[in-house]
């Protein structure tokens, strides 16, 4: 359902009453939520999930309080195309610009701190940069570079400091998640084997001081670079969405072991990537996606999600576009931001059938204080930083 807004005083409406966890095999249905526990795993499964758009009262709030690369900021500033982002306990944003291949600062007003890097393979170039810079809580910066071959570490002044390799022989793209306990984490996809392998990283011992896997529910996709699938490092826990079972979402502790799988059948619609493979050669592409969620406080989190509409099979969509009897610009996305509790409870979602309507941007990072950190591409590219307010 499409509505119109603006997003500078995004309101979204939570409905909490009425969802209760129960006993250790299967609960009744409340509210379209089904909890079953099995070997001490909590699966969640939605038959039906609560579209907010039409309804008027709004006890939680998203409020635009900053602009990141700004059109009247100095040239220096202006942004390409910036993927992702990690910020400090003094609100200071650091980002990484694919578009320029180079690691930027903005203070909390979004005054240009520095920018630094250049596209290369040198010490301080990028090139092939997986997940998000990561703050150490100190004064350091982590980045997988090379298509995750070296961990590149920065000071939080902008100036290169040294590379670690990551090559092990047997994780290839490891990505950058967060900091756990003094640790770097990173995360690849094991082709063949099923699941994505954690890394933990100890930048003082240069040296990888643990590994574990984390079975999903996938179907590799070699073509993409990085695990072929969104993960995000929320403290101790980890969220993983596969591209391949879009309508899923897994949680892991640090240690590997599953907690929760939360499924969503009103999100069969997304189809995840589609393949083909023919006299024109492989070709292969996102339809649809869910990213892991971000956490925005009391909580709450926060999952986008985008899908091609009228898609039914993939692959034969692909097959299609290959072979030219559909053109790509034909067809339109849908978008949703759904809010989720801390049970995996998906309490309602807004729904647009045109992503351009979502003029927010794509949540791709929060902060501490709860914070949602968005990227627009239009009418310029920039990042915004989202007050959020949750009535009691």
């Amino acid at each position: 359902m499409h509505m119109s807004m603006d997003f500078r005083t995004l309101v979204l409406l939570l409905i909490v009453a009425g969802l209760l966890v129960g006993g250790c095999t299967a609960d009744a249905p409340e509210h379209g939520i089904m909890i079953e526990e099995r070997d001490g795993v909590a699966y969640v499964s939605h038959t039906e999930v609560e579209v907010w758009n039409d309804l008027e009262e709004a006890p939680l709030q998203f409020e635009l309080v900053q602009t990141f690369g700004a059109e009247e900021t100095p040239d220096e500033a202006l942004l390409s195309r910036p993927s992702s982002l990690t910020t400090d306990d003094a609100g200071n944003v650091y980002l990484y610009d694919v578009g320029d291949d180079r690691l930027l600062s903005f203070d909390p007003d979004g005054r240009l701190r520095w920018s630094a890097g250049a596209s290369g393979q040198g010490p301080g170039e990028f090139q092939n940069v997986l997940g998000d810079p990561v703050w150490d809580g100190s004064d350091r910066l982590y980045l997988s570079n090379q298509f995750g071959a070296r961990l590149d570490a920065w000071s939080t002044d902008g100036a290169f400091d040294t590379s670690f390799s990551l090559e092990d022989g047997g994780a290839t793209r490891l990505q950058t998640l967060g900091i756990y306990d003094d640790t770097v984490v990173l995360a690849a996809l094991r082709y063949g084997a099923g699941d994505i392998l954690v890394t933990r990283f100890d930048p003082v011992e240069e040296a990888v001081v643990d590994t574990f896997g984390l079975a999903v529910t996938l179907d590799p996709a070699p073509f993409f670079p990085g695990p072929a699938t969104d993960l995000t490092l929320d403290g101790h826990r980890l969220f993983a969405s596969p591209l391949k079972s879009a309508n899923h979402l897994f949680e892991f502790a640090m240690d590997g072991t599953a907690v929760r799988e939360v499924h969503v059948e009103a999100d069969e619609h997304l189809v995840g990537a589609g393949t083909y493979t023919g006299a024109e050669g492989m070709r292969q592409l996102i339809l649809s996606d869910v990213w892991a969620p971000l956490r925005i406080g009391d909580g709450r989190y926060i999952r986008f999600s985008y899908w091609t509409l009228g898609v039914s099979n993939a692959d034969d969509y692909v097959r299609q576009l290959v072979q030219g009897t559909i053109q790509r610009s034909d067809s339109q996305r849908a978008a949703a931001l759904d809010v989720l509790n801390d049970e995996g409870h998906v309490l309602g979602r807004f729904q647009w059938d045109d992503m351009a309507a979502l003029d927010m941007g794509a949540p791709v990072a929060s902060d501490a204080d709860g914070h949602l950190y968005t990227t627009v591409r239009l009418p310029y590219p920039q990042v915004r930083k989202y007050a959020v307010t949750v009535a009691p």
